[in-house]
């Protein structure tokens, strides 16, 4: 698969202070994770702070190549239906103890029990069983074909058989705040709404890291991460709202990174009532400015989304259903659809027609296109509250997923580097709770759509898997069980000081943060 287009820029000089090592770098999120435990986390935040906290039997480069991590080596056999992988020597948790091939199949275990509930049982289902001969040598054996085998599965985080085979219940379990990983930094202390301190590992395989501490501080406000990266109280911010993309960079002292995003902007289209009907998400779709939005909200820093596959990629379709925004043809679908308009609102059988907007309270940018929304669909007849929360209550059963009305819930989705989306828009993975597996949180459902998300994941060959995929984005296009809003550019602005800082859409933000150094 070709790279997605990444750039990185500096301003000022490139001249400064010598780099040495030790030293602290700060990273400020807007989001407290809930746990810091592979199988079980949901939060985009908390992957980011795994990152640096575990490890894989392969990972990610900055060019999307896979190159092995905790593996040495590893061989596919048998046509793709076996993968044996063999261990570094040596490899040690990060509180000391061997890390085997039985931590590996530990793993496994844990993925497949169902007591897990883990949203990401995807690929380990695939697997037949497990054999570990020796200490440092793993081989899976596969009961089917599964093309991102080795993103999916060999690139997840491997578990410490000796922390948690005694859990009774890992939902639960202590771990979940006091992680043991394998990777370049360790958890030194969790503080409630301030901050997430790791320590470099003496244990890690590369060696020690050459930094002292990244420290995750909890900032909610935009805003206020800006102003703390102008007075130094932290090193590296996401920028949330592209109208702060100036300013950052015209700070001194500051550097800007920015990629292409393999993430979109969506509006789930929760389906209970009137949204289990095709026409009415059509005609949402249609009083959705997303083009605008790009050039005013994103300030051109984004591209329009229509289906849910990145335009970088190799799957990527340019045939797909557009549903520009045409107010006249939403109105027009909702009449054929048994609705008329009286005093401004879309009433059908006595009822009008409402579709409430939730989003997340810390991202100005989605509550700007919240708003947008609520005004362009009132011009064709819906009605269309705003709510804002914090993105924890959003998704739990205290949120509006659950509740048996229709909703439209504003946020982003990492679908990554592969096409894969079975747990996207498969029948099997709508979730009744916030703890059932699955994330197809708008009830979609498909004979068809079930048929190509299994296919996707069976065809190897990367212009027949194309063909199933372009299949999967016409079908997306005209079904709109999510309106796809747009796929932003990733921007990231951080002090001058740090260095190493290379974030992009394959190795995500803490790409080789072992090397990252302060000056």
């Amino acid at each position: 698969m070709p790279p997605l287009a990444a750039l990185v820029s500096a301003c000022g000089s490139s001249s400064g202070p010598a780099v040495k090592a030790g030293g602290t770098v700060s990273y400020a999120i807007s989001v407290e994770p809930k746990v810091l435990n592979p199988p079980i986390h949901t939060l985009a935040v908390e992957g980011t702070v795994m990152g640096a906290i575990f490890s894989a039997l392969v990972r990610s480069q900055a060019d999307g190549t896979l190159v092995p991590e905790l593996a040495e080596s590893y061989r596919i056999e048998d046509g793709g239906m076996t993968y044996r992988f063999t261990l570094r020597p040596g490899l040690k948790w990060q509180d000391g103890m061997p890390l085997t091939s039985a931590d590996v199949l530990f793993t496994y275990q844990t993925y497949v029990d169902p007591r897990t509930q883990t949203a990401y049982l995807l690929g380990w289902d695939k697997i037949d069983h497990v054999e570990t001969p020796d200490p440092v040598t793993v081989v899976f054996r596969l009961k089917e074909l599964f093309a991102p085998f080795l993103l999916l599965v060999a690139g997840n985080a491997v578990l410490p058989r000796h922390v948690l085979s005694g859990t009774q219940d890992i939902r639960k379990d202590p771990f979940n705040r006091a992680p043991v990983g394998s990777g370049p930094f360790r958890l030194r202390v969790w503080q409630t709404a301030s901050q997430i301190v790791l320590e470099a590992n003496p244990n890690y395989w590369r060696g020690r890291p050459k930094l002292d501490q990244l420290v995750f501080k909890i900032v909610p406000d935009a805003t206020t991460q800006v102003n703390q990266l102008e007075a130094g109280e932290v090193d590296i911010i996401s920028v949330a709202q592209p109208a702060q993309w100036d300013q950052v960079k015209a700070m001194a002292g500051v550097a800007t990174a920015t990629y292409d995003d393999t993430r979109y902007a969506l509006v789930q289209l929760d389906e209970y009532a009137a949204l289990k009907e095709v026409a009415v998400r059509q005609a949402l779709d249609y009083a959705t400015p997303k083009r605008d939005i790009v050039s005013g909200i994103l300030r051109g820093l984004g591209t329009a989304a229509y289906a849910d596959v990145p335009p970088g990629s190799a799957y990527f379709s340019n045939s797909v259903e557009h549903h520009d925004y045409d107010l006249g043809r939403a109105r027009t679908l909702l009449q054929q659809a048994g609705f008329t308009m009286q005093n401004g609102v879309m009433t059908r059988n006595g009822q009008p027609l409402q579709v409430p907007i939730y989003t997340i309270s810390t991202s100005p940018t989605f509550v700007d296109v919240a708003q947008v929304l609520k005004d362009s669909w009132s011009k064709i007849g819906v009605q269309a509250d705003v709510t804002t929360m914090d993105a924890t209550t959003l998704f739990s059963n205290q949120g509006p997923q659950w509740n048996g009305k229709d909703a439209a819930l504003i946020f982003s989705w990492g679908q990554g580097t592969d096409p894969y989306n079975y747990v996207n828009w498969s029948s099997k993975q709508i979730p009744n709770n916030e703890d059932d597996p699955g994330e197809n949180g708008e009830r979609y459902v498909n004979p068809t759509m079930d048929q190509l998300v299994v296919r996707g994941a069976q065809v190897t060959d990367v212009a027949q898997r194309k063909q199933v995929y372009d299949q999967i984005q016409q079908i997306l296009a005209r079904d709109v069980p999510v309106i796809f809003l747009y796929w932003p550019k990733a921007l990231y602005a951080y002090s001058a000081s740090v260095h190493g800082f290379r974030p992009n859409a394959f190795a995500g933000e803490l790409d080789e943060v072992w090397t990252w150094t302060k000056s």
